[in-house]
């Protein structure tokens, strides 16, 4: 039986990687009787999802926003007053 350090080392491998088929089975039977390794492969896999879809986003010009001159400069107040409180 693998260990959690073993199993979520795999299973982040399998994300970019190929994993042999006895790893792959060792990790399965390990996430049937590990509740916290299948939380961190759902986490893993959502993470991954959403970063391929910013990914995407950016590679196709969709995901710009511009700070207004407002924005910017209340930034910049909240910035030099934390600055000076510091």
């Amino acid at each position: 039986m693998l260990t959690c350090y073993d199993a979520t080392f795999l299973v982040t491998k399998e994300e970019v990687d190929t994993i042999s088929t006895a790893q792959k089975i060792n990790v399965s039977i390990h996430l049937m009787v590990c509740i916290h390794c299948r939380r961190y492969k759902h986490q893993l896999k959502t993470i991954t999802s959403n970063i391929k879809s910013i990914q995407n986003s950016i590679d196709s010009g969709h995901l710009f926003y511009h700070l207004s001159p407002d924005e910017k400069a209340n930034i910049q107040q909240l910035l030099e007053n934390k600055t000076k409180t510091s």
